[in-house]
């Protein structure tokens, strides 16, 4: 296993080609897991209504055309997750647009949670929601949200070149506040920006 400064040094050394890289972590991927993957499915229960201006994000202010919705029905987040158990689907992610969700929403979604959890408890629910408060936190954590997607998306360095409407300290902190609050994070980055 390796360190966090071995594994940032990896990603900071311009001598490693990211294919060669990829191709190991494929090895040591198959090593443990074989050719089994896990299915995930998302539910885009609120779109286009975001005023941050990621330069990566189809959903950003930046973006003319894309397809704008306010948040979904209750019954439509469930119907989702019945077919994710139907597929036979591990994770079923419920994914809004926007910084981050009102309180109103976050209860809108816990309901439907616990909702889904009563009919679906083998259903591992991921949510990803934007920038969150403790207390937001908490009840997902007590609705029954096993994960929660949160992406770094870049490095520290480059962060503000690609958006200027919240901090790379910002996304940080949303990990690490689901991580005490005992919610699984799923956090990456786009490979080549920055």
């Amino acid at each position: 296993s390796l360190t966090k400064d071995e594994a940032i040094s990896i990603f900071e050394n311009a001598e490693i080609d990211t294919f060669d890289l990829l191709n190991e972590a494929y090895t040591v991927r198959k090593h443990y897991y074989g050719k089994k993957v896990k299915l995930n499915m998302i539910l885009n229960a609120k779109s286009g209504i975001c005023a941050e201006d990621c330069g990566y994000c189809g959903q950003s202010v930046k973006m003319k055309e894309k397809q704008r919705y306010a948040l979904v029905e209750q019954d439509q987040i469930k119907e989702g997750a019945q077919v994710a158990t139907e597929n036979q689907i591990g994770t079923y992610c419920i994914v809004m647009s926007g910084r981050g969700p009102s309180n109103r929403e976050v209860d809108h979604i816990c309901e439907t949670v616990e909702d889904i959890k009563k009919i679906h408890p083998q259903l591992k629910i991921c949510a990803c929601l934007g920038l969150t408060k403790e207390e937001q936190a908490k009840k997902l954590k007590a609705a029954g949200v096993d994960r929660y997607n949160h992406n770094l998306n870049t490095s520290e360095r480059y962060h503000d070149e690609v958006v200027t409407t919240h901090t790379y300290e910002d996304r940080v902190n949303t990990v690490e506040m689901m991580k005490d609050n005992n919610i699984s994070p799923c956090s990456g980055v786009i490979c080549g920006m920055g």
